[in-house]
C-alpha cells in the first residue's frame, strides 16, 4: 500500500467514526440536553443584557469610543484594528443612541464562545458532561461581570472560539469548508484583536508538533486557510503601515523598569488565575482524578487529539501573553474572553469523570449560583454602592452622557446657527459622550483630544469650517504654570489655535459652564464643563469672501468685555 492509499484510508476511517458516533447519538433517541443548552444561552443573554442596561445607565468609555468612531469609516483607528468599530457603527445606524445594543452584542459574542465550548465537548464526552464544560464559564469573571459591554475583545473572543472549532473539525474530517472557515475566522480575529497572532502562532506550532496534525501540510488546505486570512487582513495591514503603526503603539506601555514591567505581569497572571481557578473547583463532582496515560484503543487515540489540542491553543497563548507582558510591556486588555473559552472542556478531557445524574446537578446548580452572585454583585457595585460611597471618582458608567449632550445641543440651538452640530471637540470622554448620545443618526462628529491622529474624518480645519464645540473641565487644565498639557485648553490657547487677524471673532467663550451632576453618585462633586463656540462660515459673499455666522441675536461685546469674559474661563 502506497502513501496516497495510507491517507485514504485514513481519511475513510476518520470519517466513518464521526458518522458512528452520530448514530449513537440518534439511536439513543433526541437529546434533551440540546433544548436545554439552547435555553440556557437565551437566557443568559437576556438576563445579563437586562442587568447592564439597568444598572450601567451611560454606555463605558471603551463602548463608546467604538460607537463614535466609526462615523468616519476606515481600515484602522487610531490605538485598535476596525472590526469592532465597523460593528458599532452598524449598531448605531439602527439604533442610536440607545444602550442596550451595545450589551446585547456582547453577550451574543459570549453565548457564542459557551457554544463552541459545548459544540467540540459533545463528540468525546456524555451529553450532560459536555454542557457542564460549558456551563461552568458562568464561574468565570470574564464572561459575566468582567464583560457587559461590548468591546473589540469580545470580538475577538468569538472568532477564537469559532476558528478553533473549525481548526480541529479540519484536522478531523478534513473538509475543504472547515479550512476556509479557519482562514475567516482568523481574519476577523486580528481585525478585531492583535492577539489572535498568539493563536495562529499557537495552531501552527501544534500542526508541527503533532504526528497527526501534521499532515494537513501535506494537503493545499493550510495555505488555502492562510491565504483567505491573509486577504482579509492586508489592506488593514497597509492602513497601519501607512499610519506608523499607531494601533501597535498604543498598546506598548512604554515601561523602562522590569519591576513596573513584573508589576503589571503579576497583575495580569493574578487575574488569570482568578478567572480559572472557579471553574475548577465547580467541576470538582465531576473530577474523580486528572489522568496522563496514553490511549488504548481507536477512539481513545482521537479523544487524546482533540485534548492535545486544547491544551496548546489554550494555553501556549496565555504563556505567550504572559511573556509579552514581561518582556516588552504589552497591555493586551481583557483577554480572558479569548484565553479560556474550552477551559472547562480541556479540563474534562484530561480527567477520570464521576459522571451521573447528581454530579451534573451540582455542577449545573452550582455554576448557576456563582453566575447569580455575579449578576448580584453588579448591581450592588453599580446601583447601591454609589448612593452609600463617596468616591471621588466616580465610574464612568455613571457619568452624565445625555444631560451633557442635552445641555450640548440646547446651546448650539439656542445660538441661532443655520446649520446643524457638526463636530465636538475636547477629551475623549466629554466629546464620545456629547455626540453619541445627540439624539440623531447623524450625530456630530467627536473630535477626541484635538488630536487628528485619534479621530478619523476631523481635523482643525474642519472644525474652522463647519463650526462646533470644544469642551473642557477643570482637570484637562495644567496645575501649575510649569506644567505643560498634552491639549491647551485655556483661552489663550484656544485663542491662539481657533482664531487669527482674518477671523478676530472666530471663537467665543461661555461665560457660565455647564453644570453635572453624577448619576447615582449624589455625595461626588458636580461636574464643571467648559464651553467654547467656534463659530462657522457661511458660504462666500459676493465679493468672494467668506464670512462668519454668528447667532441671530449677535452679541455685541466691545473688546475690554469679550476680555472679561475670557479671564473669567481662564
Amino acid at each position: 500500500m502506497n502513501w496516497n492509499q495510507e491517507r485514504q484510508v485514513e481519511r475513510l476511517t476518520k470519517a466513518a467514526q464521526a458518522i458512528q458516533r452520530k448514530s449513537q447519538r440518534d439511536l439513543a433517541g433526541e437529546d434533551p440536553t440540546i433544548n436545554f443548552f439552547g435555553i440556557f444561552l437565551v437566557a443568559h443573554v437576556l438576563i445579563w443584557t437586562i442587568l447592564a442596561s439597568l444598572t450601567q445607565p451611560n454606555l463605558p468609555d471603551e463602548t463608546l469610543q467604538l460607537l463614535t468612531a466609526g462615523q468616519s469609516p476606515a481600515w484602522g483607528y487610531f490605538d485598535q484594528p476596525p472590526l469592532a468599530v465597523w460593528v458599532m457603527s452598524f449598531v448605531s445606524t439602527i439604533f442610536a443612541p440607545a444602550a442596550w445594543p451595545a450589551y446585547f452584542m456582547a453577550q451574543v459574542c459570549i453565548a457564542t464562545c459557551m457554544w463552541a465550548a459545548w459544540k467540540i465537548g459533545k463528540d468525546f464526552l456524555h451529553p450532560w458532561t459536555a454542557i457542564c464544560g460549558a456551563i461552568v464559564l458562568e464561574g468565570c469573571f470574564f464572561f459575566t461581570i468582567g464583560s457587559t459591554a461590548f468591546s473589540s475583545a469580545h470580538l475577538a473572543g468569538c472568532f477564537w472560539a469559532l476558528g478553533i472549532l473549525a481548526l480541529y473539525q479540519g484536522f478531523h474530517l478534513e473538509h475543504r469548508r472547515d479550512w476556509v472557515i479557519v482562514g475567516i475566522c482568523l481574519g476577523l480575529g486580528m481585525l478585531s484583536h492583535y492577539s489572535t497572532a498568539l493563536l495562529i502562532l499557537s495552531m501552527v506550532t501544534f500542526s508541527l508538533l503533532n504526528h497527526q496534525a501534521r499532515q494537513c501540510w501535506d494537503t493545499s488546505w493550510p495555505f488555502l486557510a492562510g491565504a483567505i486570512a491573509g486577504v482579509i487582513v492586508l489592506p488593514h495591514f497597509w492602513w497601519a503601515w501607512s499610519n506608523d503603526f499607531s494601533t501597535v503603539s498604543t498598546a506598548m506601555h512604554g515601561w523602562k523598569s522590569i519591576s513596573s514591567r513584573g508589576q503589571f505581569t503579576i497583575q495580569f497572571l493574578i487575574s488569570q488565575i482568578f478567572a480559572v481557578v472557579p471553574i475548577l473547583l465547580l467541576l470538582i463532582p465531576v473530577i474523580a482524578s486528572f489522568r496522563f496515560d496514553e490511549p488504548t484503543a481507536s477512539e481513545d487515540e482521537e479523544r487524546d487529539f482533540v485534548r492535545q489540542y486544547l491544551l496548546v491553543v489554550t494555553l501556549l497563548p496565555a504563556a505567550l501573553m504572559f511573556a509579552l507582558a514581561l518582556i516588552v510591556g504589552v497591555d493586551l486588555g481583557s483577554t480572558g474572553l479569548t484565553l479560556w473559552t474550552f477551559i472547562g472542556v480541556l479540563l474534562l478531557l484530561w480527567s477520570d469523570l464521576e459522571e451521573n445524574r447528581i454530579a451534573w446537578r451540582r455542577v449545573i446548580l452550582h455554576s448557576g449560583a456563582v453566575g447569580g452572585g455575579f449578576a448580584a454583585l453588579l448591581v450592588i457595585s453599580n446601583f447601591m454602592l454609589p448612593y452609600i460611597m463617596n468616591s471621588s471618582q466616580p465610574k464612568d458608567i455613571h457619568f452624565p452622557g445625555k444631560q451633557l449632550a442635552k445641555e450640548v445641543r440646547s446651546i448650539w440651538k439656542n445660538r441661532g446657527y443655520e446649520q446643524k452640530l457638526a463636530i465636538i471637540a475636547g477629551p475623549g470622554r466629554l466629546a464620545q459622550n456629547a455626540s453619541w448620545y445627540h439624539g440623531t443618526v447623524q450625530r456630530p462628529l467627536a473630535y477626541n483630544d484635538l488630536d487628528d491622529s485619534k479621530s478619523v474624518g476631523v481635523d482643525d480645519a474642519a472644525l474652522l469650517k463647519s463650526g462646533g464645540i470644544i469642551l473642557w473641565t477643570d482637570a484637562d487644565l495644567p496645575n501649575d504654570e510649569n506644567q505643560v498639557a498634552d491639549v491647551d485648553y485655556t483661552s489663550d490657547g484656544l485663542t491662539l489655535r481657533f482664531q487669527s487677524e482674518t477671523q478676530p471673532n472666530k471663537i467665543e467663550f461661555m461665560e457660565e459652564p455647564i453644570t453635572l451632576q453624577w448619576g447615582k453618585t449624589k455625595k461626588s462633586e458636580p461636574i464643571q464643563v467648559y464651553v467654547a463656540l467656534v463659530h462657522p462660515f457661511q458660504q462666500a459673499t459676493e465679493e468672494g469672501e467668506p464670512e462668519l455666522v454668528f447667532p441671530i441675536e449677535e452679541l455685541q461685546l466691545d473688546n475690554q468685555t469679550a476680555a472679561i469674559n475670557t479671564s473669567l474661563i481662564r
